[in-house]
């Protein structure tokens, strides 16, 4: 129960931050599109009248900045402080396996089919409970340098399936294997 409301949290702290980003941000869009520069060019400059021997400066207005490069702006911004939550909650939940650090497997030893039967059978136990649980991504990353990578994506295809078909309720992360 501790780990539904952990997760539940997490949730609501993610959408939370999300909005207060976008509402910032449309707030910040829409008071700099309509800000105007005021620019005073010189008589000489600008050519402006002369009243009584006197140049007149002539004022030009400028929209400050282009909105092509606001747009761009906050959406850099907004990829970045994203990236950066997605990074912290991953680091919290799961260990990341590195392609490079993993020794090349040799398909159908007795040691990898071991651990395709152990993983196949953590996917089963999670679709009969209808639960991916933290137990699930760190019984998989255990095993997962003892997989191929075509096992290893099979076997992240057949979770990643399974919760878009609602057939299992994520309460973890699954693993990037």
């Amino acid at each position: 129960m501790d780990r539904d409301k952990k997760y539940y949290v997490l949730l609501v702290g993610f959408a939370t931050t999300l909005a207060t980003l976008i509402f910032g941000f449309f707030l910040l869009w829409n008071k700099i599109a309509d800000q105007r520069e005021y620019v005073y060019l010189s008589a000489e400059a600008s050519q402006g009248s002369t009243a009584g021997g006197q140049a007149t400066p002539v004022v030009a207005t400028i929209r400050m900045p282009d909105e092509g490069a606001l747009r761009t702006s906050i959406r850099e911004v907004l990829r970045q402080e994203l990236q950066t939550y997605r990074q912290t909650v991953a680091s919290d939940t799961t260990q990341k396996i590195s392609t490079a650090e993993t020794p090349q497997v040799v398909e159908n030893t007795t040691t990898n089919l071991q651990a395709l039967s152990n993983s196949s059978n953590v996917v089963s136990g999670a679709l009969a409970r209808r639960v991916w649980t933290h137990e699930d991504s760190l019984a998989l990353i255990q095993r997962a340098n003892q997989l191929t990578r075509a096992q290893r994506d099979e076997i992240l295809q057949e979770i990643v399936g399974a919760i878009n078909r609602q057939e299992l309720t994520p309460m973890d992360i699954p693993p990037g294997l």
